[in-house]
């Protein structure tokens, strides 16, 4: 991607087409740069072809795809998530605008539950604020990327069941974050994309768009 202007002469169409569709380096005439979100997925990619790296640097790295695009855009086409007068985690708007979940449903909660146990401890197990208690095997015959568990847990260790198990697959994990991002993309073109970001596209700008001058191009290479 090539755009013959300065960093500070990029439109906000510019900006967040940069944000979604960069694929590897955008070269303007003062900066090289490049998107946060289209990197980690394909570092996700990289991450979980590999036997030493396929549970918890994929599903970090999808997390935070999700938690950047929930956080940033929302959809025209369909009801405003219900805010319920509380801050929102960006994953649970993802799941709700991009992945085809009804608002914080079940799944959408044992996803976050996964995310939360897997980035503040890489656990697999965690309790939410409600008294839900969630625990995970890392399960690459599963068809979804995350499988609710059929019954509750009490969050005691010598009550872990099958049947009380969540079982997530990292490798789908990565395919249903690589869609959204490719629906994303879809979406920005039919118009039914709005930018939703908290500070604009100066949020955009000053957080996930890595820029370099040239003389430190190296930095950006694979």
């Amino acid at each position: 991607m090539i755009l013959a202007k300065r960093w500070d002469e990029l439109s906000d169409d510019e900006v967040i087409d940069i944000h979604i569709n960069c694929y590897n380096i955008a070269e303007l005439k003062d900066f090289l740069v490049m998107s946060s979100i289209r990197r980690m997925e394909a570092e996700a990619h990289r991450a979980v072809s590999y036997e030493n790296s396929r549970i918890f640097l994929p599903a970090m790295a999808c997390f935070s795809i999700l938690d950047q695009i929930g956080k940033t855009y929302c959809r025209l086409d369909m009801p405003k998530y219900p805010e319920g007068g509380k801050m929102v985690s960006g994953i649970k708007k993802a799941a709700y605008y991009f992945l085809g979940c009804e608002a914080n449903d079940l799944k959408t909660k044992t996803l976050y539950a996964f995310r939360n146990a897997v980035m503040h401890e890489a656990s697999f197990a965690n309790s939410d604020k409600n008294g839900n208690h969630y625990w995970f095997r890392i399960h690459k015959e599963v068809d979804e990327a995350v499988k609710v568990a059929a019954n509750k847990w009490d969050g005691e260790p010598g009550s872990q069941t099958d049947s009380n198990c969540s079982r997530i697959n990292p490798k789908i994990l990565v395919e249903v974050t690589s869609k959204a991002l490719s629906d994303l993309a879809s979406y920005l073109e039919k118009g039914t994309l709005k930018m939703d970001h908290p500070e604009g596209v100066e949020g955009i700008k000053a957080n996930y768009l890595l820029r370099l001058p040239y003389s430190q191009e190296g930095v950006l290479s694979n």
